[in-house]
């Protein structure tokens, strides 16, 4: 319990302290944030059937062995 305790602590600390020192080297003055979102939802869409894929293979090998699983054994 202790450790999980200390790592929930380490992990808040740096979350915190992470914008202060992003905006030393990050400017973001000149975006706006329409823009912002509209080159992350380009980015996605562009990204869709890589990560239809990525999620879709395995998926559907483990959906594959459920099933083969549910078969009587010979």
């Amino acid at each position: 319990m202790k450790k999980i305790l200390a790592i929930t602590a380490v992990v808040v600390g740096v979350l915190s302290a992470v914008p202060a020192f992003a905006a030393n080297y990050v400017d973001m003055s000149g975006v706006s944030s329409t823009a912002l979102f509209a080159y992350a939802g380009g980015l996605f869409s562009d990204l869709w059937v890589l990560i239809a894929i990525a999620i879709g293979v395995p998926l559907a090998f483990y959906i594959i062995k459920k099933i083969i699983g549910l078969l009587p054994k010979r």
